[in-house]
């Protein structure tokens, strides 16, 4: 293995250690949730709730920014439901990560119950929410968190939205395997180069 790469690989390892004691923005990251935290969540927050229209099926999470994007979207199948005569009783537990690089303030996570009437129909309840907030957090933090990728189409209604989730250091290693990778396609020509060179004064 070229010499160069190495010291390459242990100067970035170096530079991550050193911006980890940085905040990558100006909030207080001791006060308030940071990238990497897990939110917990509970419909309700005691004892159950009451579904006349339908029987539960599961829950959707919206985790939304201080500005109100949406920035994940979840969905999760309901934790306790019992058939009752007039009805269902159903409650739901959840956990979302906070991903990385958020933007600070006061973000949303709702919780909307869809039921399923007659096999077909999808209800959505109106949403119950819970507010926290985000502070700052250090490079290292953001490399333990998830990356979210969200996005609406015309037929969401149907087909859902588009959700990608990255998980935790992937996105980092990449780019510091394609960095490498680029470094040494650029030491090789520039070594090809200097070979050619000398070869060439020395006839």
């Amino acid at each position: 293995m070229n010499k160069g790469l190495v010291i390459i690989g242990l100067g970035l390892v170096v530079i991550i250690l050193v911006l980890g004691s940085w905040h990558y923005q100006s909030s207080d990251s001791s006060e308030g949730y940071k990238p990497g935290d897990v939110i917990h969540i509970r419909i309700p927050s005691t004892g159950t709730m009451y579904q006349l229209t339908g029987e539960p099926s599961y829950m959707r999470y919206h985790l939304k920014n201080p500005i109100g994007d949406t920035i994940h979207v979840e969905d999760h199948e309901i934790t306790y439901k019992k058939d009752e005569p007039l009805g269902w009783t159903c409650y739901d537990e959840h956990q979302i990560t906070i991903g990385a690089f958020p933007m600070a303030g006061l973000w949303k996570l709702e919780g909307e119950l869809h039921s399923v009437t007659l096999g077909i129909i999808d209800i959505g309840s109106i949403p119950t929410t819970k507010e926290f907030y985000v502070a700052g957090g250090t490079i290292i933090d953001n490399l333990f968190a998830p990356l979210y990728f969200h996005g609406e189409n015309p037929l969401s209604f149907i087909f859902g939205t588009i959700d990608i989730t990255i998980p935790p250091l992937i996105y980092p290693i990449a780019g510091i395997v394609l960095l490498i990778a680029l470094i040494a396609v650029y030491l090789n020509r520039r070594d090809t180069k200097i070979i050619k060179m000398v070869k060439k004064h020395s006839k």
